[in-house]
């Protein structure tokens, strides 16, 4: 799996000193890359300057997501960022030496975007303060992100695993709720169009179901094939009457094959039994 730390990773980077203040107090700096997904920023708390997730004081952010909204000014571009956990604006002050025609081709409605900058909380309200703003080529990089978000919330909320392969628990933020904007379609296309569908929320709800680390309807499945008697299985047909009005029938189909590629069922008398590899 993934290692925290660094930009490539997503995860936090040790915390480094930074110069004394006027004061003579030492302040740290925290230099700390976090993936995050926008929901997680709304549901932050505050701790005197600092905004915090799972208890961790957020240095540089990173989130991926679609521009719903742009305004390209001469010194600025002001965005509204979403994925599909919610909305959160976004401001980048342009340098000197940016193109504006390459600003405009970075920042239009409907493409899909990594931003990377300090989260600002003014009048109760986040926003993001880019120093990175990178178009989003390959559909993979939303996924990554994704599992990057998971696995960091993880490590901070579950902690490292004891020595019988078990989280030791803790509780933090929520990544995902229908509190705080959210919705909207987008299924990645090349270029960034936001198409139909809602591929991040699919990837969401796979990613953090428990079970046998499938999806909801993954479990599901296993649960009902396991509890056949029958040497031969149960059929296809058969899981798809019990879990009519939970599952589309095409649902069900993807879950048996990810079952049987990942080895907890294989089929008996035909390609539509399937047995527990359990029982």
């Amino acid at each position: 799996m993934m290692q925290a730390g660094g930009a490539g990773g997503g995860g936090f980077m040790g915390a480094t000193p930074s110069s004394q203040s006027p004061g003579g107090d030492k302040k740290d700096r925290i230099n700390t890359l976090t993936p995050l997904s926008i929901f997680q920023l709304h549901a932050a708390d505050s701790q005197d300057d600092s905004v915090v997730v799972d208890g961790r004081a957020l240095g540089q952010v990173m989130v991926v997501g679609v521009i719903r909204d742009v305004e390209v000014k001469e010194t600025k571009i002001n965005m509204t960022i979403e994925d599909h956990t919610g909305s959160i604006d976004v401001t980048k002050w342009n340098d000197t030496d940016d193109d504006d025609s390459t600003a405009s081709d970075t920042c239009r409605e409907g493409m899909y975007v990594q931003v990377v900058g300090q989260v600002k909380k003014f009048h109760d309200k986040m926003s993001i303060s880019a120093f990175a703003l990178l178009p989003v080529l390959d559909s993979n990089q939303i996924t990554t992100h994704l599992l990057n978000v998971l696995y960091t919330h993880l490590q901070f909320t579950k902690g490292p695993l004891d020595e019988a392969g078990k989280p030791l628990g803790a509780v933090g933020v929520p990544l995902y709720g229908g509190g705080v904007g959210g919705g909207g379609g987008g299924t990645f296309t090349p270029g960034g169009a936001a198409v139909g569908g809602d591929q991040y929320n699919r990837a969401a709800g796979a990613a953090t179901t428990g079970g046998i680390g499938g999806t909801a309807v993954q479990n599901s499945v296993l649960d009902i094939i396991k509890s056949a008697m029958d040497d031969a299985g149960i059929s296809v047909d058969a899981i798809c009457d019990q879990l009519k009005g939970q599952f589309q029938a095409p649902e069900i189909r993807e879950a048996i094959e990810w079952l049987s590629t990942e080895g907890h069922v294989y089929s008996t008398i035909d390609e539509d039994h399937f047995k527990s590899t359990d029982s």
